[in-house]
């Protein structure tokens, strides 16, 4: 029988901490080469501050505060509770709320090492530090996960008997209590976003105050994060990685950071050795993926990845040292000595929460979308949440201009155009959804042009349907595309073209064929081509009704390879290809439909 240490290339505590000592920066030496919406003074904060999830962990699970790796964040914290120190930390105030979200870890700090981390600090950094946390209740701040930092923060000062503010503490529990919604999920932010931040920033608070504080306010935690785990681990695949849906992605393995903490749990939220697989999996692939230097940079599968906020300064892919808190079980605790199991995930799971479907299979993970939307100014919206399909294998594109079509990102998208503007939009703002057993509904628009419905269906591991119906008062160019091909060149690999569909592979045997593509293959194929199968899976998950009401209707397309710029694909740093369906229609009501393609290859 394999092992974990022949299934992963990280499963012992010590390959974890042989990796954080090697990925912890110094934390006096933030670069000035990344801006942000926030100043340079708090990026450095930033910076020194969010690998203290892993260090305080560390010191907690037994490594010595004078660890070469270590010592420097403990130099750090005394200068910055040092009055008139250079590097000083500043109070927060409602224009530089951000110290408030980095404020957090010190809270973790104080609830996990207490007198631990106080003995090392003078009676003037000790009475600094309590006044500089408590200032962040004085701040109003955005409805979110917000809320729950303000809440480690009280909830480390009261376990330490310091000065915190208990009126505040109890508005702020009660506004969390607000955001919870059902099943394990709560909303974050106003519109709702339900992702990887409800692992990574909810659920990772309230377990950790379930660990450590004497009295943790927040309610039902244990159930709730059972509940969420149920859901959650169908976002992973077998290889390791992660649906990569919403914002935040330079966190990369942050996704962890819930079964890191459920770790910490025992046996409470789901068996110990699923919890040890769903980790060891994930945090292994980014190490044999990425490697050392995996978070010295914005990016995902590469540096520069296009997933960059206007929150992305240096540190702030240091969010994924929320990953390790883990590590503060000590080297003879129970859990790492336990052989990793992997759950059997069902082929379908339903998650009503995040409105979405996932397949699960043993090439990827995909997930069909159709509730949530980003209604900000998100950089990238379209792409971190509007997409129609996320899959774990191909992850998606990001459009570099709106004009043109090779510069828009139609990957797993229906990208509309008012006719002959060459203006690109896919699914933004979502008006009504729906999500069943067997599909998946939403209702959207194009500005006040066009209003469109669709529905998904997904087949199998390779294979999801998508139905429209359009009703526009301009004509419109259309493209709907289906997964991008890594590297893929017209000049070099190899389209399958018949009458409404397309497929697309690399030639393998061409210079570089198998650098990053795997044997990708992708491919769409019109409703006109495929519509007796497509029509009975219709039939067979309820919507018999569309097929009688499109019946003798459906809008035929034209099958195409789109093009698609170098540095467009989170995974990818090569050109891409995406097969697509375009037609143009008049002003009017019309019925589109398609098969999706894709196999990802052997990238498992």
């Amino acid at each position: 029988m394999e092992t974990a240490r022949q299934r992963y290339s990280l499963s012992t505590r010590d390959d974890l901490l042989s990796w954080v000592l090697d990925l912890l920066p110094d934390p006096f030496m933030c670069p000035d080469n990344i801006g942000a919406s926030f100043r340079a003074p708090i990026r450095r904060f930033e910076w020194g501050s969010r690998p203290l999830w892993a260090v305080f962990s560390l010191v907690k699970g037994g490594v010595s505060p004078e660890e070469p790796h270590i010592k420097p964040y403990f130099d750090y914290i005394a200068k910055g509770l040092t009055p008139g120190d250079p590097n000083a930390f500043t109070d927060p105030t409602l224009k530089t709320r951000q110290i408030v979200f980095e404020q957090v870890v010190y809270g973790y700090g104080l609830l996990c090492l207490g007198d631990e981390l106080l003995d090392r600090l003078s009676s003037v950094q000790q009475e600094r530090l309590v006044s500089w946390l408590n200032v962040a209740n004085k701040i109003e701040l955005p409805w979110g996960s917000w809320y729950l930092a303000r809440v480690l923060i009280n909830c480390g000062l009261r376990q330490c008997g310091l000065a915190y503010d208990a009126d505040r503490l109890a508005a702020d529990v009660a506004a969390v209590e607000n955001m919870y919604v059902g099943n394990g999920w709560y909303e974050d932010g106003t519109p709702f976003q339900l992702d990887t931040y409800i692992g990574s920033a909810f659920h990772l608070i309230a377990l950790l105050l379930e660990r450590y504080a004497r009295s943790n306010p927040l309610v039902d935690c244990i159930e709730r994060a059972k509940a969420f785990a149920a859901d959650y681990r169908y976002w992973f695949d077998s290889c390791g990685r992660a649906l990569p849906f919403g914002r935040s992605l330079t966190y990369r393995f942050a996704q962890a950071a819930f079964w890191s903490a459920a770790a910490l749990m025992g046996e409470r939220i789901a068996p110990a050795a699923e919890i040890k697989d769903l980790l060891c999996r994930h945090l292994s692939w980014w190490y044999d993926s990425t490697g050392r230097d995996c978070l010295s940079s914005i990016g995902y599968g590469y540096p520069g990845a296009p997933i960059r906020e206007d929150y992305s300064s240096p540190g702030a892919s240091f969010w994924a040292f929320r990953a390790f808190v883990v590590l503060a079980l000590p080297q003879d605790d129970p859990f790492w000595g336990i052989e990793p199991h992997t759950f059997k995930l069902k082929q379908l799971h339903v998650e009503n929460e995040p409105g979405v479907l996932i397949e699960s299979g043993e090439h990827h993970a995909y997930m069909l979308s159709a509730k949530q939307y980003c209604a900000s100014g998100l950089m990238g919206r379209y792409s971190k949440y509007g997409k129609l399909c996320y899959s774990t294998a191909f992850g998606w594109n990001a459009s570099v201009d709106g004009t043109g079509i090779g510069n828009f990102a139609v990957d797993s998208s229906l990208a509309l155009s008012v006719a002959g503007t060459d203006q690109f939009a896919s699914r933004g703002r979502i008006e009504g959804y729906e999500i069943h057993d067997g599909y998946a509904y939403s209702l959207w628009g194009y500005g006040a042009v066009a209003r469109v419905e669709t529905w998904l269906v997904p087949v199998d591991e390779f294979r999801h349907i998508r139905i429209h119906h359009v009703e526009s008062s301009v004509p419109l160019e259309t493209y709907e595309g289906g997964f991008p091909v890594f590297g893929w060149s017209s000049k070099f690999d190899c389209a399958e073209r018949n009458q409404g569909s397309i497929r697309l592979a690399r030639n393998m045997s061409a210079p570089g064929g198998d650098d990053d593509n795997y044997g990708q293959v992708a491919g769409i194929e019109d409703i006109l081509a495929c519509r007796d199968e497509i029509e009975r899976k219709l039939r067979q998950v309820g919507l018999g009704a569309l097929v009688e009401s499109f019946a003798g209707e459906w809008d035929g397309r034209e099958a195409v390879a789109v093009r698609q710029n170098p540095a467009t694909n989170i995974y990818s740093c090569e050109q891409n290809a995406v097969p697509a369906l375009k037609t143009r229609m008049p002003a009017t009501a019309f019925h589109l439909g398609c098969m999706v393609y894709g196999d990802p290859g052997s990238q498992n």
